[in-house]
């Protein structure tokens, strides 16, 4: 059973064991090789704190992964978990990364940061008096808060996909027909498929059929089980399984 996916890039951590990984702090494994195939890679950084400036001054990483920055913690000698970390949501956006102060951790998602060095002319500062933790290593800017396409993420990313054909769909004539796409490719199609590449394409297909009028329909125990994943639903009208299947 496959209980949810990664996306390509995520930081995981567990215990290697035979060809897989047994993760830590979630349920599941990963396999590590297959069909000679590598699929997990492994990766070793040094993690430090900085008392006085930036990661960047110091030839280091800001880390933009929330497991991570829980992992960064305990290798400076915290005892920390998930419910440890505070995820910021303020209105002033700061540099994303991983911060601590005394006991308490702070996350700065890249949601409520700037990409870049300076935010609307003025330079960015870290949270007062918090002290960011640093990676020898970069981590990739595109990855997601959590390690993983969570429905708020899909949604996102429909949103963005919708927004630049929108021009050349508004100069098409209008679709004289309607017609309804039987959706049958579930979460572990996608993942045996190669999720990033195909879930990755799932968004400009959505929005194409939405351009031409037409809708998704699926079964109910599609739905049941690509909801209990976690992903936004997508479709227009749930049919029963029979129905679906005739």
């Amino acid at each position: 059973m496959v209980v949810r996916a990664k996306v390509k890039g995520t930081i995981v951590r567990g215990k290697k064991q035979g060809n897989w990984l047994k993760l830590a702090r979630e349920k599941g494994w990963l396999i590590i090789i297959i069909g000679g195939r590598q699929i997990l890679q492994s990766r070793t950084v040094l993690n430090f704190q900085v008392q006085d400036g930036s990661c960047k001054d110091m030839g280091a990483f800001s880390i933009h992964d929330k497991d991570a920055c829980l992992v960064a913690a305990n290798y400076r000698g915290y005892n920390t978990h998930l419910d440890d970390l505070e995820t910021y949501r303020g209105k002033a956006q700061l540099s994303q990364g991983c911060y601590v102060k005394g006991k308490r951790f702070l996350f700065v998602p890249v949601e409520a940061s700037c990409e870049h060095d300076s935010c609307n002319g003025n330079v960015l500062k870290r949270p007062n008096s918090w002290e960011p933790i640093c990676s020898s290593e970069a981590y990739p800017r595109w990855m997601s808060s959590n390690g993983y396409m969570d429905s708020s993420a899909i949604a996102t990313s429909v949103a963005e996909n919708e927004q630049y054909p929108a021009e050349t769909f508004r100069a098409c004539p209008a679709p004289t027909t309607q017609c309804t796409i039987l959706w049958p490719v579930s979460i572990n199609d996608f993942v045996r498929l190669g999720f990033g590449a195909s879930i990755g394409g799932f968004g400009p297909l959505r929005t194409y059929i939405a351009a031409i009028g037409c809708k998704f329909a699926v079964g109910r125990s599609f739905a049941s089980h690509w909801n209990s994943t976690g992903f936004a639903p997508f479709w227009n009208e749930e049919l029963p399984d029979t129905d679906f299947h005739a």
